[in-house]
């Protein structure tokens, strides 16, 4: 059955304060979902027409849309009137960013959305590339349950200077993959396939790997793994991080899975910041781990 997702695409040109804008507007959906006024919900960052936050979420009564619509407007507005940017982005950085865009093609919508403004741009799903219609509807799920991961972890280093936020939000990212691969059911060759895959395309568009990232995580692999900085309710998103997975391979094909596995990694390292530089990093150490 098609969802009704209802999208909305928040224009903030201050990329640095991103993490606190998630943090802000999740706060408020979690809201609306304990009052049972929306379903559920997810977020993405994107850069086409200038920075911004992708926020999909399901009402529970169409009739009530227009009056959640207003409320979640108004709250982002005066996170806006609190927080505003340090610096606009200018109509000349933005086309030095749409011609470097490795994601462009040619695609990339040109025209710069004006800073703390908000847009109803419609959800279109990707159907083929998570594996058919049934199969998103759990990527879906997958979707929401990663976002209330990436909140939370994004809680836990909301406070640290910039440079100390900076490294631990990788090495956050980096367990939720080690999280990914353990709990995905795909043998090691499998995973060890699907990373190469990721990684052969992100370096056919020009991103490399950060030699210094991958030494930090080098140096910090104990303190990942040993994943102290983690409460037990963690174990719950885990739980069901497994268990959507599952029910996705029984969908699709062993390919088509493969390649849905590898998007949700993507889509998680996106929703924590991490640049694609420093996912191609990321899945460079776990090979080299394999292979040693």
């Amino acid at each position: 059955m098609k969802r009704d997702w209802k999208s909305k695409h928040l224009f903030y040109h201050d990329v640095q304060q991103f993490d606190k804008l998630v943090i802000y507007l999740s706060k408020f959906m979690d809201k609306l979902v304990n009052q049972n006024q929306i379903e559920k919900y997810f977020y993405i960052r994107y850069w086409e027409g200038g920075p911004h936050i992708r926020l999909r979420y399901l009402v529970r009564d169409t009739q009530n849309f227009e009056t959640i619509d207003s409320m979640i407007n108004k709250y982002a507005y005066k996170f806006w009137e609190n927080n505003p940017p340090m610096k606009l982005l200018n109509k000349t950085d933005y086309k030095k960013i749409y011609n470097e865009s490795i994601d462009n093609n040619g695609k990339m919508d040109r025209k710069l959305r004006k800073n703390a403004t908000i847009e109803n741009i419609a959800y279109i799903p990707e159907i083929e590339r998570y594996g058919g219609e049934e199969a998103l509807i759990v990527s879906e799920d997958l979707f929401c349950i990663c976002s209330q991961v990436s909140t939370a972890l994004l809680n836990v280093v909301d406070n640290y200077y910039y440079e100390k936020k900076f490294l631990c939000k990788i090495l956050l990212t980096f367990y939720i993959i080690f999280v990914f691969h353990n709990e995905c059911n795909l043998t090691s060759e499998e995973i060890l396939k699907m990373d190469s895959y990721a990684i052969n395309f992100w370096e056919s568009k020009g991103v490399g790997i950060d030699k210094k990232i991958l030494e930090f995580i080098q140096k910090n692999i104990t303190v990942i793994k040993n994943k102290n900085f983690l409460n037990k309710d963690f174990d719950i998103y885990v739980k069901k991080i497994h268990n959507l997975f599952f029910v996705i391979s029984t969908l699709v094909s062993k390919e088509q899975y493969m390649g849905i596995v590898s998007s949700q990694i993507h889509m998680f390292a996106n929703r924590m910041g991490i640049s694609p530089t420093i996912e191609v990093t990321m899945l460079d150490f776990f090979l080299r781990e394999d292979s040693d």
